[in-house]
C-alpha cells in the first residue's frame, strides 16, 4: 500500500501559523526539551562549523529511490543553503558489534531518541527495518516529519524526507569498528529547508537549530548505552553550510 501526502501527518510552518491554538498543548514538552538542551547538551559535544561554496559530498540527491517518487521531498526542491552534518561518538568496551547496534536502532529508534523531542511512529504495513518502510517523526506541537527508509545494509540505514517534512534531504545512521577496538557510531545528514518560511525561521531563531542538534547528540549518547560501553570522548559534531549548492 502506497501512502499519499494526505495520509502522512506532517504540517508545514505555514499551517501551524494558520492554527496557533494547536501549539498550546505542546508547550510543556517544548519547555522540557529546552531544559534538557540547556543542562545536558553543551558539556557533551564538540561543534565545528564551516561555511563553504564547495559541492555537497555524498550520494547523488536526484538518484532513483525506492517507493513512490512523487512522495519524496528531494534536496533540490528545498530552499536556502544545504547543511551537511556529522555526529560521531567512539565507544569503549562495547558489548555488541556494529551490526547488532544498527539493528537495534532500525527496528525501533525510540530506544535511543529523546521521545519528548521526537517519537518515531510507523506508517503503513511495512516493518520499520525494511527498505520502503515509512515513519513519521512526531515532535512537540502539531509538527510531524514523515520519512522513508531508502537504504539498508548490515551496518547502516538511511532515511529520505517525504512531503510534509520541514526539511528536504536525507540522513544516515551507521556503525563500524574503529581504532583500538572501539565501536564508532555516526549520524550524517544532508538537508535544507523545505520551504521559504521555514528557511527564514530556521535562520532567524537559534532554538530550532539547537534542538535538532540536541536530538541527534542524545541519540549518539543513547547508542553508547545500547552498546553496553562508555564514551571514549565527547560527541563530535561537524557542520558544513554549503551556500549556493544543492
Amino acid at each position: 500500500m502506497s501512502l499519499t501526502a494526505s495520509d502522512r501527518t506532517g504540517l508545514r510552518v505555514r499551517d501551524v501559523l494558520a492554527t496557533p491554538v494547536t501549539v498550546l498543548p505542546a508547550l510543556p514538552g517544548m519547555a522540557k526539551t529546552t531544559w534538557r538542551y540547556l543542562t545536558r547538551t553543551r558539556p557533551v559535544m564538540h561543534h565545528r562549523r564551516y561555511d563553504t561554496r564547495a559541492p555537497v559530498p555524498g550520494l547523488d540527491p536526484d538518484r532513483e529511490l525506492p517507493g513512490d517518487p512523487s512522495g519524496v521531498q528531494r534536496r533540490g526542491a528545498g530552499h536556502g543553503p544545504v547543511y551537511h552534518r556529522t555526529y560521531v561518538i567512539e565507544i569503549e568496551d562495547a558489548r555488541i558489534g556494529p551490526e547488532e547496534l544498527v539493528n537495534h536502532l532500525v527496528v525501533d529508534l525510540n530506544r535511543a531518541s529523546p521521545t519528548e523531542v521526537a517519537r518515531f511512529e510507523r506508517l503503513g504495513p511495512k516493518r520499520g527495518r525494511d527498505v520502503g518502510a515509512e515513519l513519521c517523526v512526531q515532535m512537540p506541537g502539531p509538527w510531524g516529519a514523515p520519512v522513508r527508509i531508502v537504504d539498508r545494509t548490515a551496518t547502516s540505514f538511511r532515511f529520505a524526507t517525504l512531503s510534509g517534512h520541514l526539511e528536504a534531504g536525507e540522513i544516515e545512521f551507521r556503525a563500524a569498528w574503529g581504532k583500538g577496538g572501539r565501536l564508532v557510531f555516526e549520524i550524517e545528514s544532508w538537508a535544507r529547508s523545505a520551504d521559504r518560511l521555514f528557511h527564514l525561521l530556521y535562520h532567524l531563531l537559534w532554538l530550532p537549530r539547537e534542538m535538532q542538534m540536541h536530538m541527534w547528540v542524545a541519540v549518539c549518547l543513547e547508542a553508547v548505552r545500547l552498546a553496553g560501553g562508555r564514551p571514549a570522548d565527547r560527541v563530535l559534531v561537524t557542520t558544513h553550510r554549503h551556500r549556493g549548492a544543492h
